[in-house]
């Protein structure tokens, strides 16, 4: 009873008495004090609190000195427990009386009980008895070693004038031997060790040498230490201006620490979305170019431009007109079906194009070939929906043959003018999908040879090329016959076969049409020339069984 009282175990060799348990017959014993249980606070029987010693004085808590005497070492930092402060309730103590009065005055202010003296009494004894022997006033600073209390003690010492003044913060020299913060990336709350564990596993395997930045010899990684490689990734897009000249920011240690990986810094994803928004902010701050060009604005000579010099990383901002043609484009590019991750290099040409000449003017199909020859870069698909959209202006240093198949198609009836431009395209290789190209001439000579037919098609009515069937196809190769016939099947095939790759046509009406050609028969041997082969063989079964077909005399 006396050990449960004084929160002490008791002493080992206590003989026990052991007991069995039987259904019906168990003992029964409920503790004296019962932390687990919920509800009002238990006391000790009436019985019980006789039997307890009224004082008690452990000479082991806060050890007795001899008053004045000069301390050796400075004060260690203590914690203490309630149990402390009733282990030494016999003690007398100097100065406590005046404490214990000003307590009192603050319970008939503060209107509480005694479970308030209960707690405060203790702990004011624990300040008192902590004191240096050559001191007499309580440091407020030694209060944090107190279990609980500690402002309304501290509002009591400075009543009593038993409170010392603070004094400013000092470091004790057990703590000022290079402890409390790693040495290497100078991190804080580093659980008092010389070096925290990011860096103990970043030294592993790598040689100390100079950091280029900071000039410390640490292990490094590119020529930089830790410290110097986290603080280049935070600074590298310094949004917040934490970035210092001369000198470096202190972060926290342990889990708040950044910590660096192989492959990457952790917290890949917070830096990977640093830099988005500061190349979003860099785009916004960037002035428009000074080469826009203007509609309407002659030319006064002409000269190829030069884009093999183009920085990518420092395009002009986009004008209001070329932000939205771009957004057109990968629209365009979406509607399609196909996927905008592998169309980057034909969004990139694009959007070079209308940073450094804007979208007022048509753009000359010359320079988006120039760029589409740069690594990464692709110009089809930009040659093909600034053709669509009206926004091209042609290269004049076309081909003749060419110009004059473009020609042809503009002046086609006018329902069959974009599906011609199409199938030059998907002839030329510069179609959305693209396909081997053709000679000039050639896709000139199927221009020629297609639009004849064409023509008629639309005098007889027909105004859409999804409605031409084999019957139209078959009419229009009636009146011509030999290789005429063959040379107009041939580009009618070609047309529907570009126009259903491109999705223009549910159906190709040319692919079942047939031509009947005559076969040319081999020219037969004159009888003097077989009669003289034959008889230079040595028998008949040798030239009868060379003579392939065989041959009648």
């Amino acid at each position: 009873m006396h050990a449960e009282f004084e929160r002490r175990a008791l002493p080992a060799g206590r003989p026990l008495q052991l007991a069995v348990r039987i259904e019906g017959l168990a003992l029964n014993s409920n503790p004296l004090r019962n932390r687990a249980a919920s509800g009002p606070r238990q006391r000790l029987a009436p019985w019980a609190r006789g039997r307890v010693p009224p004082a008690l004085d452990d000479p082991v808590v806060c050890v007795e000195e001899v008053p004045g005497q000069l301390g050796l070492f400075a004060p260690w930092p203590r914690t203490f427990t309630r149990a402390h402060g009733q282990r030494i309730r016999g003690r007398t103590i100097p100065d406590f009386p005046e404490v214990q009065a000003v307590l009192q005055e603050m319970a008939a202010e503060r209107r509480v009980g005694q479970t308030w003296h209960f707690h405060t009494e203790g702990g004011a004894r624990l300040a008192l008895a902590a004191r240096p022997p050559d001191e007499r006033l309580v440091h407020p600073e030694t209060l944090a070693d107190l279990p609980k209390m500690a402002p309304t003690l501290h509002e009591a010492l400075k009543r009593a004038g038993l409170l010392a003044p603070p004094r400013p913060r000092l470091v004790p020299s057990w703590m000022s031997a290079g402890l409390g913060s790693c040495r290497e990336c100078l991190a804080w709350t580093n659980e008092r060790d010389q070096r925290c564990a990011p860096c103990l596993d970043w030294g592993a395997g790598r040689q100390a040498a100079p950091c280029h930045r900071c000039g410390r010899w640490l292990p490094l990684r590119d020529d930089h230490c830790r410290r110097c490689v986290l603080t280049a990734a935070e600074t590298d897009y310094d949004l917040d201006g934490i970035r210092l000249d001369g000198g470096g920011q202190l972060w926290f240690g342990g889990p708040l620490a950044p910590r660096s990986r192989k492959g990457g810094l952790y917290g890949h994803r917070r830096l990977q979305r640093k830099r988005r928004e500061a190349i979003r902010a860099s785009r916004a701050a960037r002035p428009v170019s000074e080469h826009l060009a203007l509609p309407g604005q002659l030319e006064l000579f002409h000269l190829p431009r030069d884009w093999t010099r183009l920085d990518e990383r420092h395009l002009p901002a986009l004008t209001p007109a070329a932000r939205i043609l771009l957004n057109g484009f990968v629209a365009h590019i979406k509607s399609r079906g196909w996927d905008a991750g592998r169309m980057n290099g034909s969004i990139r040409t694009l959007r070079v194009l209308l940073a450094h000449l804007g979208a007022d003017a048509p753009l000359p199909e010359e320079d988006v070939r120039l760029i589409a020859r740069r690594k990464h870069f692709h110009g089809a698909r930009v040659v093909h929906y600034l053709r669509l959209t009206g926004r091209l202006a042609p290269d004049r240093h076309s081909d003749a043959a060419l110009a004059r198949a473009r020609h042809l198609a503009d002046t086609a009836p006018a329902p069959f003018r974009g599906p011609l431009n199409r199938w030059i395209d998907v002839l030329c290789g510069t179609a959305p999908r693209p396909s081997r190209p053709l000679a000039p001439s050639t896709v000139c000579s199927y221009l020629r040879l297609a639009a004849p037919p064409l023509r008629t098609w639309y005098e007889d009515g027909v105004t859409d090329l999804r409605a031409v069937t084999r019957t139209h196809i078959e009419q229009v190769l009636e009146p011509v016959q030999g290789e005429a016939a063959k040379s107009r099947a041939t580009a009618l095939r070609s047309l529907f076969r570009a126009l259903k790759r491109e999705k223009l046509i549910f159906r190709d009406p040319a692919r079942t049409v047939s031509l009947t050609t005559a076969v040319v028969l081999p020219r037969p041997l004159a009888d003097d020339m077989l009669r003289g082969a034959l008889d230079r063989l040595p028998h008949a079964a040798t030239g009868s069984a060379s003579c392939s077909p065989p041959c009648t005399l």
